[in-house]
């Protein structure tokens, strides 16, 4: 069976603090700042994520990388999800060796024997529930989309994300306020009625222009 675990960061984990702030910018505006500061700290969580992982699960981080995935936010979607996918893994899967008592597998970071384990030819371990040779049971080891729920791995986005989210906007409030106070508009600093074409070049021509009194200067 498919399972899915998600983790989220929402725009209202930071509202508290730059609520006011950000009210002043426009609706536009502030969804711009708070998409892109979600998508700064969603990926530095989603780092986080993928190694903690990789240690709670004992699970190898390719096939991590490959089970895990994001949902990015934009300004009509103010949401970074991360998203764990994956079926059972049989514990054969984990480093498995049979032992005179049983199958040892490293799985959720120690190794470990399971008692009246054993491997089959295919690699595959299962267990006997009863006295005698059957029933047989399936061992399963971690399961990507609800260990990504849990801790470790959980702490890890909560101490990593919040507060990169959070940084992001205030570098990105403070950088609209100076540029609003420098007389330039929007996020990128562009001159009103100038598009960003226009700018780059009157900024690259004033930087050659100031190259060369420089060499004039030096000569």
């Amino acid at each position: 069976m498919l399972v899915r675990g998600r983790i989220v960061i929402t725009s209202d984990q930071v509202l508290e603090q730059f609520g006011d702030k950000l009210a002043s910018v426009g609706a536009g505006t502030a969804g711009r700042i708070f998409a892109r500061a979600l998508n700064d700290g969603g990926k530095q969580g989603f780092t986080a994520v993928k190694k903690a992982l990789v240690k709670q699960t004992s699970i190898k981080y390719g096939k991590i990388n490959k089970a895990v995935t994001v949902e990015k936010a934009h300004p009509n979607k103010l949401s970074y999800t991360i998203l764990g996918h994956g079926t059972e893994t049989n514990l054969g899967f984990f480093d498995a060796k049979q032992r005179k008592k049983g199958v040892s597998a490293r799985a959720w970071g120690k190794r470990h024997i399971y008692k009246r384990s054993f491997m089959l030819p295919s690699g595959k371990v299962y267990l006997r529930i009863g006295k005698e040779r059957g029933p047989l049971g399936s061992l399963w080891g971690p399961h990507i989309a609800r260990e990504i729920v849990k801790d470790p791995t959980a702490g890890a986005w909560e101490r990593t994300t919040p507060p990169a989210v959070m940084r992001r906007i205030e570098h990105e409030l403070t950088q609209f306020f100076a540029r609003r106070a420098a007389g330039l508009s929007g996020l990128h600093g562009v001159k009103p009625g100038t598009s960003k074409r226009s700018e780059y070049r009157r900024r690259k021509a004033a930087e050659r222009e100031a190259r060369l009194q420089s060499m004039l200067k030096g000569s």
